[in-house]
């Protein structure tokens, strides 16, 4: 997950790039002042939450369910991702992951929850709740 968010925040060269408020008076090349953006973060919510893209549709605009492995951290550190100067606390712990099994059309979500006051990670399916050893039981995987 990690891997994505770095992605998702790296710097990206903007081609031919025109101003909007000057309609392109100014366009003109100048050595060493190319166009870049990139997401960064002013402020960080109390709590974070990540949704993952897990569908998209190939060529013939079918729907296809996105199946990789995804590297869940227990601790994550966004602060890398804030505007140079803002200091926040951008340490977040893992409370819980909610998993789709099943392909896009039909499938059944879970949860795994992490239980504040024992500290257990628990799973939710329907109405049954079960203490879990292993986190994660589909193609989530957890590092500490």
């Amino acid at each position: 997950m990690v891997a994505m968010i770095d992605a998702f925040t790296a710097r990206e060269q903007l081609d031919g790039y025109s101003c909007e408020n000057c309609k392109g008076k100014f366009n003109v090349k100048i050595a060493n002042s190319d166009c870049y953006k990139q997401v960064q973060f002013v402020r960080l919510p109390n709590i974070l939450v990540v949704h993952l893209k897990r569908f998209e549709y190939d060529i013939e605009e079918k729907g296809v369910k996105i199946d990789n492995n995804v590297t869940v951290p227990q601790l994550l550190s966004m602060e890398k991702y804030l505007v140079r100067g803002v200091k926040e606390d951008g340490n977040y712990q893992l409370c819980g992951v909610v998993e789709h099994t099943g392909e896009l059309d039909y499938g059944h979500y879970t949860a795994t929850c992490r239980n504040p006051i024992n500290g257990k990670w628990y799973g939710f399916n329907d109405s049954t709740v079960t203490e879990n050893t292993s986190l994660f039981s589909g193609r989530a995987e957890f590092t500490s």
